[in-house]
């Protein structure tokens, strides 16, 4: 089908196309979509089911099997080696570090006190 040629229109012209455009669209659709409904239903009716078997209470579609199920256990975390200590603050022995993450305090300050690194690992 040809479409109309439309370039000669004036703007009230075209708005008032605009909006009979609008309302037989939205007609189609609704037909278009009760339509499926009813092969929907027909074909649901042909399985034997309800439906209301097939859709959730919202009347979204019902989830079938493993997506549907919630489980309300955690996710497995990821089991950890403990890491052992490779230094030793020299004013409190309680103090250590395994030389991975964020410097602590007292190794910034040993560091800016001149220490070096090897003055402050544990020996063993």
């Amino acid at each position: 089908m040809p479409l109309p040629n439309i370039s000669k229109l004036t703007i009230p012209e075209l708005e008032r196309l605009e909006k009979l455009c609008r309302g037989r669209i939205e007609t189609k659709r609704k037909a278009a979509k009760k339509k499926l409904v009813k092969k929907l239903r027909d074909l649901v009716r042909r399985e034997g089911y309800d439906i209301n078997d097939i859709l959730d209470e919202g009347g979204r579609m019902a989830k079938v099997g493993k997506t549907s199920v919630k489980t309300s256990r955690a996710p497995a975390r990821k089991t950890t080696r403990k890491i052992k200590p490779k230094y030793r603050n020299p004013k409190d022995a309680s103090q250590t570090w395994t030389g991975r993450g964020r410097k602590p305090v007292w190794v910034v300050d040993a560091l800016a006190s001149g220490k070096t690194l090897d003055k402050l690992l544990i020996s063993g």
